[in-house]
């Protein structure tokens, strides 16, 4: 008897060890700056402080202005980071980006063969074809994978005229990812909009593997923006101003437009200024515009440490969001999240039906408006510029919406869950 309760008693402790490890494969990780580095490091944190041990497979950071030399493995926060070998060239180069995605699959592909691990995989979608090759090192499915589509691929390329429709890369892309899809234990997405663009026309085989898991605001944001009293605005000389701002990667797929032409109508108005804050492919563009018609209420900064976003999130008024039009279901600016659990109304450019700008209609959290609708985003800001108590109000709303839906601790357990399913 006694045998029987021992024996019981340390399966139960395997499984309960088993599935609170996992091991997150994904090019960009701490301390990358860009939106997929970041939030994959803030999902490992709370995943650590959760019970879990969590080791993380990635490249080297490729944003990072530091000089200093990032170690191959580290464990920060608790979690062990492998850093394989990659190149580092500017990711607002297509070929400096298409060297940097490629020498990384190629050093992690010769990682993973040599590695004899069990620890299931957490996959994602960082670079884009980092599925497949992951699925090919394990050929007989000796290994639990669980996938995460950040970026819906080769949709998103398509949609931004990269590729056409009809296109044999696309048609094949497509069905390497039916393949992947079918040989992962699990899959999940970050929106209505992006589950019913990939799944609605599959079978119940592929649906039935489908989690959607929101992507989460760090609540504690506020609390680390109460220490760290890092103003940006008072160095940029904005202190006193109703500031409106974007935060994050500036893309193809992004509607930069539609900001611009409203900072154009509002250039008049002293006391309003946009500030954008990060980089990529349109970030020369948004410059040259800014130049061109002698914006003096726009500016245009470099990504911000972690440690010191929250302050700067905190100092602004309202956020700033947007998706081109047939983006929606391809990508989930998780940006938004941020700027919610700083206590900003957001205004979202893009489709009404993605899941941020229905996200935002549901609970309150601001207001969405189709790309160029300029009339509509102008009456927005006024109404809040003019509207102390409604800035309050909204505010309030947002750190509690995010708390009560959108946490961080909410979305770690809601993963740990479905390690815990794949596991058994």
């Amino acid at each position: 008897m006694l045998l029987f309760f021992c024996y019981d008693h340390i399966m139960s402790v395997r499984s309960s060890m088993r599935y609170k490890k996992v091991t997150i494969v994904c090019q960009l990780f701490y301390p990358e700056l860009v939106s997929t580095g970041q939030s994959m490091t803030e999902l490992a944190e709370e995943m650590v402080r959760q019970g879990a041990v969590i080791d993380s497979i990635c490249g080297p950071p490729t944003i990072l202005k530091s000089k200093t030399k990032i170690p191959k493995r580290m464990v920060y926060q608790g979690i062990t980071i492998n850093r394989v070998w990659g190149t580092c060239f500017s990711k607002l180069s297509f070929l400096g980006k298409l060297f940097n995605q490629l020498t990384f699959s190629l050093s992690l592909i010769w990682r993973l063969c040599w590695d004899s691990s069990k620890t299931p995989l957490l996959i994602t979608t960082n670079p884009p074809f980092l599925p497949f090759l992951v699925v090919c090192c394990y050929p007989f499915h000796r290994r639990k994978m669980i996938l995460k589509i950040a970026d819906l691929y080769p949709d998103t390329l398509v949609e931004c005229n990269v590729f056409s429709d009809r296109s044999i890369i696309v048609k094949l892309w497509s069905l390497l990812n039916d393949w992947v899809y079918a040989k992962v234990d699990h899959i999940i997405v970050l929106g209505r909009c992006m589950e019913k663009r990939v799944f609605s026309n599959k079978s119940s085989f592929f649906k039935q593997k489908v989690s959607m898991v929101p992507v989460w605001g760090d609540d504690t944001l506020i609390q680390n923006a109460l220490i760290n009293k890092t103003s940006y605005f008072e160095r940029w000389g904005i202190e006193n101003k109703f500031v409106c701002l974007y935060a994050g990667n500036m893309g193809r797929f992004h509607d930069l437009k539609t900001f611009v032409d409203v900072a154009f109508r509002l250039k008049d108005i002293n006391d309003i200024m946009f500030v954008f804050v990060g980089d990529g492919y349109q970030r020369k563009w948004l410059e040259h515009v800014i130049r061109k018609c002698q914006l003096t209420n726009v500016l245009v900064k470099d990504y911000v440490s972690k440690d010191d976003l929250g302050a700067l999130l905190c100092s602004a008024s309202l956020g700033l969001v947007s998706l081109k039009l047939g983006n929606e279901g391809c990508s989930v600016p998780s940006k938004t999240f941020g700027l919610l659990a700083a206590g900003l109304p957001v205004i979202a450019v893009m489709s009404t039906v993605s899941e941020i700008a229905m996200m935002i209609d549901e609970n309150g959290l601001g207001k969405s408006f189709l790309p160029g609708d300029i009339d509509g985003v102008v009456d927005e800001i006024m109404r809040y510029f003019n509207d102390e108590e409604l800035v309050k109000a909204c505010s309030l709303n947002c750190r509690q919406t995010i708390q009560d839906k959108y946490s961080l601790k909410l979305a770690a357990e809601r993963y740990l869950q479905i390690v815990e399913r794949v596991s058994l």
